[in-house]
């Protein structure tokens, strides 16, 4: 397993440590979810009306169904985050159709999986360990997550942390609550 990063945190005198790892079991985006275009498999035809070409290698082909995928955005209600529809709306100054946010969530969609197929990005998963101040890994304390794409690492690591550091603190305040009731048994 080939490691891209790692980092640690100390959270009353326990260490979170979370390592990143690529996560060479995932399957292309277009297969781990079903809000993706239709893309072909390896083809070595010309491009037909209604495609895009998404990736090439030598005279292999992947094509993307552009006018497929606007029927499906259509029909699921394919949007785009807040951000991206306020950013485009302040550009144009005035809303966007339903015909024009379904185009743009296509183009965005491409220009995704394009990513993914040029390596711009990468399926990766994180192993996250906690240690107890004695140096103790805390196995129930422990997590993984895979299959994470890799511009959403951040929001994942920091979600990890956090999530180790309430165990910490019900773990510590459980450890104070033994310790009283020790004290006031004995």
């Amino acid at each position: 397993m080939y490691t891209i990063d790692s980092t640690e945190e100390t959270h009353r005198d326990f260490t979170i440590s979370i390592t990143w790892h690529y996560d060479e079991c995932a399957d292309p985006p277009w297969e781990n979810s079903d809000m993706h275009g239709p893309v072909s498999k390896w083809e070595t035809r010309d491009k037909a009306p209604g495609e895009w070409v998404l990736c090439s290698d030598r005279h292999s082909k992947r094509f993307y169904d552009h006018q497929e995928a606007m029927k499906l955005a259509r029909k699921d209600g394919w949007g785009l985050p807040a951000e991206d529809l306020e950013k485009v709306q302040r550009q144009l100054g005035r809303a966007l159709t339903h015909g024009e946010i379904a185009v743009a969530a296509v183009e965005r969609d491409f220009i995704y999986l394009r990513d993914w197929c040029n390596d711009k990005w990468q399926y990766v998963g994180y192993k996250l360990t906690v240690t107890s101040p004695d140096g103790e890994e805390m196995d129930e304390a422990g997590d993984s997550l895979w299959c994470i794409d890799s511009p959403s690492m951040e929001y994942f690591q920091a979600d990890a942390f956090a999530t180790a550091k309430e165990w910490i603190d019900k773990e510590v305040v459980a450890a104070a609550d033994a310790a009283a009731r020790d004290i006031a048994t004995a």
